[in-house]
C-alpha cells in the first residue's frame, strides 16, 4: 500500500482569501501584527542606534550602548592564613548601561507615558475652546 500524503490546495492567483471574523482574529493574537514589533519600538531602536553611533568615543553613553553585555573583570582574590591567595581571580560583570536603556524605555512606556496621555486629554477637555462650544445659559 501506498502512504497518504496530505496536501494543502494552493491558492488560485488573484483569488482573494475570506475576511476573518473580528473576533476570530483578536482571540487568536492578530496574526502578523502580534509578531512584529510595534512603530515606536522599531523607532527606539532606530533612536538608540543613531545615539550609539554619535556619542563622543569614551563617553558614558558610547561606553553603555556600544560595550559588551558581559565582560570580565578582575576581583581581589581570598587569603588564607599561610598568605595563600585562592579562588578565582577574575568574574563576570554585567554592563547595565545598555540595560538600564531598555528598562528605562520600558518604564516610559508602561508608566509614564498612560499618566501623561491621561493628563493631555484632561487638559484638552479643560481648554476655552471646548468650553465655548456649549451654549451659556442666563439664569
Amino acid at each position: 500500500p501506498r502512504p497518504y500524503r496530505a496536501r494543502a490546495m494552493p491558492a488560485r492567483c488573484g483569488e482573494k482569501m475570506p475576511e476573518r471574523d473580528k473576533e476570530v482574529e483578536k482571540a487568536t493574537g492578530g496574526g502578523w501584527s502580534s509578531i512584529l514589533p510595534s512603530r515606536s519600538a522599531v523607532l527606539a531602536i532606530a533612536g538608540f542606534g543613531v545615539v550609539s553611533a554619535l556619542a563622543p568615543k569614551g563617553s558614558f553613553v558610547d561606553e553603555a550602548l556600544n560595550g559588551p553585555m558581559m565582560k570580565r573583570v578582575e576581583k581581589e582574590q581570598a587569603v588564607d592564613d599561610a598568605g595563600t591567595s585562592y579562588g578565582a581571580s577574575s568574574a563576570n560583570a554585567l554592563n547595565i548601561g545598555g540595560v538600564g536603556v531598555i528598562v528605562l524605555y520600558q518604564l516610559v512606556r508602561r508608566v509614564a507615558a498612560p499618566r501623561l496621555a491621561a493628563r493631555a486629554r484632561d487638559a484638552r477637555a479643560s481648554t476655552p475652546e471646548a468650553d465655548a462650544d456649549e451654549p451659556e445659559t442666563e439664569g
